[in-house]
């Protein structure tokens, strides 16, 4: 994501927001924070669900009820705004595996996860 960022010219309009959720016993608040350190860009704010609250707001728009979305990269429509329950995505990925509500069209990794997220943003 942060290369991605990095690539963008100046005069993008596009704020990122991180979400850190609990998902393994060590994926506390000072892991998170520890792991955000190292992402940074004057584009990027970093926030932590330990409650997986978001997570799962995200879930249930993204067709997953009763699940959570982690390892999701989500792009929203300029002026996008969360109110009671999270707005739409413009296009999303993910990356997990074997995942019982995610479509794997969706999945993408590495090198596949960059383009998705720069195609997402050229729609946008």
């Amino acid at each position: 994501m942060q290369q991605v960022l990095e690539e963008l010219p100046p005069s993008t309009k596009v704020s990122a927001s991180l979400v850190w959720v609990r998902v393994l016993s060590e994926d506390h608040e000072q892991a998170a924070q520890a792991a955000a350190e190292g992402l940074q860009s004057p584009l990027l704010h970093h926030f932590y669900d330990p409650e997986q609250r978001a997570a799962r707001q995200m879930g249930a728009i993204l067709g997953g009820a009763g699940h959570f979305a982690w390892d999701v990269y989500l792009v929203f429509a300029a002026g996008a705004l969360w109110e009671d329950e999270p707005p739409l995505p413009a296009g999303w990925s993910h990356q997990l595996d074997h995942s019982a509500w995610a479509p794997a069209e969706r999945r993408h990794k590495g090198e596949a996860l960059i383009n998705a997220l720069r195609s997402m943003l050229a729609c946008e």
